[in-house]
């Protein structure tokens, strides 16, 4: 899918091996709330500001209760997450280059360029099963209180399988935020769920 700003309001589903699901928006891309994105080992990447325009920019904001799930349908269907192989690369980022560039938030009303959950105990979950994960998000812009790269609220679960790589990579810097990291994992209060962040090797 390509285009402009990219809203992901239904479930997605690749049934086919191998057969890839890109999300490639010069703008924003948004999933909503308990929708998931499934392949059968294949990759699956959300590519946000694929124009590299900074003035706009182009953020990923992932609701709560999103799956992300790229594991084979075999493991999937034997509830396999960590002990999970042959799964497909996950990759949340942007700009022209998807290896080097970043989802970018530029205005003020996201609170980072990659945005996981909207309020505490997310629910949300990346599956890669043996595939690696990896997020690439930032900030120039931001709310009055919060410029960040990557964000996310408590009660979420990254989980790359049995051999997987996890990279996050975060630039945060919006100089009229009052507070600005790379990464920020747990932000908010009354929190009670648990975060994963797992690879068996």
């Amino acid at each position: 899918v390509h285009g402009g700003d990219i809203q992901v309001d239904a479930n997605l589903y690749s049934t086919a091996s191998g057969a890839d699901i890109l999300l490639k928006g010069s703008g924003n891309i948004t999933v909503a709330a308990s929708k998931s994105i499934v392949t059968d080992g294949s990759d699956l990447t959300l590519w946000s500001n694929s124009d590299g325009e900074t003035i706009d920019g182009g953020y990923i904001n992932i609701a709560n209760s999103v799956t992300l799930d790229s594991r084979t349908a075999t493991d999937r269907t034997n509830s396999k997450t960590t002990e999970a192989t042959g799964g497909g690369t996950i990759t949340l980022g942007g700009g022209t280059d998807l290896a080097t560039g970043f989802a970018l938030e530029s205005g003020t009303d996201q609170i980072g360029g990659i945005v996981l959950g909207s309020s505490p105990d997310t629910g949300i979950a990346f599956y890669s099963g043996g595939g690696n994960l990896l997020l690439r998000g930032k900030s120039t812009g931001g709310t009055v209180n919060e410029s960040n790269g990557i964000v996310a609220t408590g009660g979420f679960t990254l989980d790359a399988g049995v051999s997987g790589d996890i990279s996050l990579i975060g630039e945060g810097g919006g100089a009229s935020a009052k507070n600005s990291a790379g990464i920020y994992l747990g932000i908010g209060a009354d929190q009670t769920a648990d975060s994963v962040i797992r690879t068996k090797d």
